[in-house]
């Protein structure tokens, strides 16, 4: 019998093949690691830069306050006429919402903190250190949670931010200024900056998973037309050829399909011509496998044989020889390759004609 090339059965237990991921989910998972990455840089680097810049902003807008300020009221600190710098500070306060107080310190701890609708001497409540806030002529700047117990300011917002310079003039009683304003327009600026980083990262998300939805569809529905075509190439239709697909790789694969169709379809007609030469020639031809096995018999071997070629199909050569009454060693002794030591020999072509 002739060989047959069988796929094997695996065993009923074997487990399963772990289902592999098509190409578009291998880029699409690496492109939104790159997004996360990219935003992950945000938050780590832009977020504080983003912070410190708005701190900054904070420092120069209390600054110019308190150098505003001073300029404002300079004549009358130096006359110690406090009605008058309280009148200029509360008119200042109600007009500018983001500003909480108006303090001045004296040296002896005292100070008058001034609101909208409020005032009063009282001991100093930030505890300011005059020496060291002399030396920073450029004043001193923080964030702090200010509490007021017992006084009059109990119920003021208590987060804010404290700016405080020091007071430069000779004969003044003052030696100190603080402005204390709001944090929450430069937090309603970071929380929106912020917000903003996450509403551009889910847009390129959405978008990266909207582009590549579209690339694998159109990318699938070329790759099912290459598979149409190589299958109807594996049932023979070798004139079948795979068209252009728009992306150049695939035309690369595409090309080389269509080469090879191209080549098989000759290779092929060429096969046919030689086997209706072999079919109509009156030559007997036979064709023995590896294991010297008839796989295919002419009509005219057939003929010389007596019978029908499906008879002769699979027959041992030594069967063959029998029944043309051949010594089967004869009839291979004509052949080099029977006297080599090759296991298994080559198939070869055997032509046997009837002498005379």
């Amino acid at each position: 019998m002739t060989k047959s090339m069988l796929t094997p059965t695996p065993p009923a237990n074997a487990p399963d093949a772990p289902r592999s991921r098509s190409l578009f989910t291998h880029l699409l998972i690496r492109v939104l690691v790159a997004l996360l990455g990219v935003s992950l840089m945000l938050f780590v680097v832009v977020m504080p830069g983003f912070q410190r810049t708005a701190t900054m902003l904070a420092a120069e807008q209390g600054k110019s306050l308190s150098a505003s300020t001073l300029s404002a009221v300079y004549d009358n600190l130096y006359q110690n006429n406090m009605s008058d710098v309280i009148e200029y500070c509360r008119g200042v306060l109600k007009n500018t919402s983001s500003i909480h107080f108006i303090a001045f310190s004296k040296p002896d701890g005292e100070q008058l903190l001034i609101t909208s609708n409020r005032w009063a001497l009282s001991p100093d409540q930030f505890h300011l250190d005059l020496q060291l806030l002399g030396e920073a002529h450029d004043g001193h700047f923080e964030k702090r949670h200010t509490d007021f117990p017992n006084t009059r300011f109990q119920d003021m917002v208590h987060d804010m931010f404290l700016y405080s310079r020091p007071i430069f003039f000779e004969g003044n009683n003052w030696s100190a200024i603080t402005i204390g304003y709001s944090q929450e327009e430069y937090r309603k600026v970071a929380e929106g900056f912020k917000w903003s980083l996450v509403f551009l990262l889910v847009v390129s998300i959405a978008l990266t998973l909207l582009l590549f939805r579209h690339a694998s569809n159109r990318f699938r529905s070329k790759l099912s037309a290459i598979s149409q075509t190589t299958d109807q190439l594996a049932s023979g239709t070798f004139h079948a050829r795979v068209a252009k697909t728009g992306f150049s790789e695939m035309d690369y694969v595409g090309e080389a399909i269509n080469a090879m169709a191209s080549s098989l379809h000759e290779q092929t007609h060429q096969l046919t011509r030689l086997s209706r030469i072999i079919e109509q020639t009156q030559e007997a031809f036979l064709l023995f496998d590896t294991e010297m096995h008839v796989v295919f018999v002419n009509e005219a071997a057939a003929r010389l044989s007596g019978y029908h070629p499906d008879e002769l199909l699979g027959i041992s050569i030594s069967r063959f020889a029998e029944l043309l009454g051949l010594d089967p060693q004869q009839l291979l002794a004509g052949f080099d390759w029977a006297q080599a030591e090759i296991s298994p020999p080559p198939g070869r072509d055997i032509a046997i004609r009837r002498q005379g």
